[in-house]
């Protein structure tokens, strides 16, 4: 009972203190909508007072605006009065900078013309036919006139032909030097008159649409290479690495003896005037020609040393002599030419805007190709005459240029990349020409071996090597040196281009190489055919078999004419075995004494007793008379055939040391055991009261005639 009062009274006083908290929530919230509504009201107050105020500022700021606006285009139309008013005045003011031109300052000068060129814009716009556009127009195609002349003057006066030591210098660098400095461009022109060519030409194609400055560019720089040019080949014949430096060995001829192939002689670096030779040496070449050279004329031998002219024919030449063929300065020059157009390209870059620059380039490029072609040219025409002349030295000449040209080519294809195709085909017909006329000589080569009208012509009196002979192998020895440029030569006498084959060009040239050895040797029969000894032209025919034979084992020839016939060197065996046994028929006439074809001794009855001594039994031996006479008519032949042949066979050449160490081994081989039986058979018989008359040489007599044979050539 108790507990639940006690409840009770609790709930009570919760339910008064819930009831307090209501009514001051209730005091609370009317003092919040009270507060509200003061809000309201307030809010109300001044939004109403701020649409008073957008009703009166409005107004003001659109009037401000229009009049900040009609400022604003006032000034507009100030200043476009004033640009106008000085359009009218530029003319004026510029006349006199533009009429000095650009050599006062070329940066204000183009700023002048910039000026000019706004008023021109502005006239043609606004007022065309105005006389102040005829004015700005005038002066402006003045001051174009004058940057163009400005260009071509400072090009002119900057542009000189590159000396020729730079060139050689140029051309003689080693890989490691060129690897040092990468650039093309020969230091012709200064940084400072690159820049101000350069600007002068961004503006007049840029601004002044003007282009007739390229055209001054492309002759004006084309000048200097064709000049450099000049100069290098003037440095070169004047003796300072030019013709007298180098030695060319000699061509195949009749009438001059034979030598050992000559090699070219390096040029030392003693000075910086050597360069012209270095560079030659360099290239592995063969040097201007300038020896005494003799060809096939069956009358005389023919000359060279008369200078050529620029048409290519010679002047002032004697009627059998052919003339100089500068054949190192050439190869130099042309070299020297793809280094001059590298450096152009190079230095265009800078100068003529990008998409003008090949067209200039084959403009450029033209004359010095030209004179590259028409010396090339002028070569193939001095190979004709002189090969018409038979003298073939000129056929190396041409393989030398050819060699060089095959080398250098894949570097003119890119220089000359973008260039027009008879510009670019100027080289190719060049090299096609060459080609044409070196084939053509080459075949007349063989011709004029083959068809040689008169077989004695000077045919050595002791058989040795022919001076055809020597020559010939001479002038195929040089020309293996030009494997790839010979074969590629020959193919163009109607090969097929398109066959696939190993080797074709050293397998061409190892055909040709048969074919000369072929005509070579008929030639050397024919001549041997003359001889009206023999045995004498058995020697003559030995010493040229086994002259080409060693020599083209020694040169390396062998090598290369294996691969079109294997079986050459069987074939000179085989005619050095013939022709030694050709000759061995000489020692017939002297056999035919001491040969047993009659034998006295057999037809005696009485046989020797074994204890009587040979000498004995032959000393008793009788003969008779007929017998007697016989035994001395072979002694007196075999004498007189001894001496005949010693006297004849002494005068006889075997040059090579080898062969004629074996030709007197094998005669006395040959002669020697029959003599020595045969007069060992006789001395002891009592054939003659005078011995001596008869039995006049010892086995070491004889021995010794055979030593002292083909003396001529020792």
């Amino acid at each position: 009972m108790d507990e639940s009062i006690v409840n009770k009274a609790d709930i009570d006083e919760k339910l008064q203190r819930e009831m307090r908290n209501l009514s001051n929530l209730k005091a609370s919230l009317m003092k919040s909508n009270q507060m509200t509504e003061n809000m309201l009201t307030i809010l109300s107050n001044f939004d109403g007072r701020l649409r008073k105020l957008e009703d009166t500022i409005v107004p003001v700021y659109n009037e401000t605006g229009n009049l900040q606006r009609r400022q604003e285009n006032v000034e507009k139309t100030l200043q476009s009065l004033d640009n106008a008013i000085n359009f009218y005045h530029i003319a004026r003011e510029v006349d006199n900078d533009i009429r000095e031109g650009p050599s006062a300052g070329l940066e204000h000068y183009l700023e002048c013309m910039e000026k000019l060129q706004g008023a021109m814009d502005y006239f043609k716009i606004n007022n065309p036919a105005s006389p102040e556009m005829s004015t700005a127009t005038t002066l402006f195609e003045a001051g174009k006139d004058s940057l163009e002349r400005e260009f071509k003057d400072i090009l002119q006066q900057y542009s000189k032909p590159v000396p020729a030591i730079a060139l050689l210098n140029k051309l003689s660098e080693t890989e490691e030097e060129k690897s040092e400095d990468e650039s093309l461009k020969l230091e012709t022109l200064s940084q400072d008159v690159i820049e101000d060519l350069s600007t002068i030409s961004k503006w007049l194609t840029t601004k002044g649409n003007s282009y007739d400055f390229m055209n001054a560019y492309a002759q004006i720089r084309s000048g200097v290479v064709t000049r450099s040019l000049e100069v290098l080949k003037d440095h070169g014949k004047t003796g300072s690495g030019g013709s007298g430096t180098f030695n060319m060995p000699l061509s195949p001829a009749v009438g001059n003896k034979p030598r050992t192939p000559q090699k070219p002689i390096p040029a030392r670096r003693e000075s910086r005037k050597n360069r012209f030779a270095e560079f030659g040496s360099r290239k592995g070449s063969i040097a201007t020609i300038k020896q005494q050279f003799h060809g096939f004329k069956m009358e005389a031998g023919m000359a060279m040393g008369h200078k050529r002219t620029v048409s290519g024919q010679p002047t002032d030449v004697a009627k059998d002599e052919i003339p100089e063929i500068e054949v190192e300065v050439y190869v130099v020059t042309a070299s020297a030419l793809l280094k001059l157009l590298q450096s152009e390209a190079s230095l265009m870059t800078e100068i003529i805007p990008e998409k003008h620059q090949r067209k200039i380039f084959d403009v450029l490029v033209q004359p010095g190709l030209k004179v590259l072609t028409n010396d090339g040219e002028n070569i193939s025409s001095l190979a004709k005459w002189a090969t018409g002349r038979h003298d073939f030295s000129a056929i190396l000449s041409v393989c030398h240029v050819l060699k060089h040209l095959r080398t250098i080519k894949p570097d003119f294809d890119i220089t000359l990349e973008g260039c027009s195709a008879p510009t670019r085909q100027l080289l190719t017909s060049l090299v096609t020409t060459l080609n044409s006329t070196g084939s053509k000589a080459l075949q007349d080569f063989i011709d004029t071996i083959k068809n040689d009208p008169d077989k004695s012509y000077n045919l050595p009196k002791d058989g040795t090597v022919h001076e055809l002979t020597s020559n010939t192998v001479n002038f195929l020895e040089q020309l293996a040196e030009y494997s790839d440029t010979v074969g590629a030569m020959l193919m163009t006498q109607g090969a097929d281009p398109s066959a696939r084959q190993d080797n074709k060009h050293s397998k061409k040239l190892a055909e040709y190489m048969t074919k000369v050895l072929s005509a070579l040797g008929l030639n050397m029969s024919n001549k041997s055919e003359v001889y009206t000894d023999q045995s004498l032209g058995a020697i003559f025919m030995l010493n040229n078999y086994n002259y080409i034979l060693k020599s083209m084992k020694k040169s390396g020839l062998l090598s290369v004419v294996h691969l079109w016939n294997p079986d050459v060197e069987k074939y000179y065996d085989d005619q050095i075995v013939e022709q030694k046994r050709r000759y061995s028929q000489s020692w017939s006439r002297v056999l035919h004494y001491v040969m047993e074809g009659f034998k006295p001794i057999s037809q005696q009855k009485t046989e020797s007793p074994a204890s009587v001594h040979m000498k004995d039994f032959l000393r008793g031996v009788e003969l008779k008379d007929k017998d007697r006479q016989i035994i001395k008519d072979k002694f007196t032949g075999f004498n007189k055939e001894m001496e005949d042949i010693y006297r004849l066979q002494k005068a006889y050449a075997v040059p090579e040391p080898n062969l004629r160490k074996s030709m007197k081994q094998d005669n006395k081989d040959y002669i020697l055991d029959k003599y020595k039986m045969f007069r060992n058979k006789y001395m002891h018989m009592n054939f003659t009261k005078n011995p001596d008359k008869y039995i006049k040489y010892t086995v070491e007599d004889v021995s010794s005639f055979i030593d002292r044979f083909f003396e001529s050539a020792e």
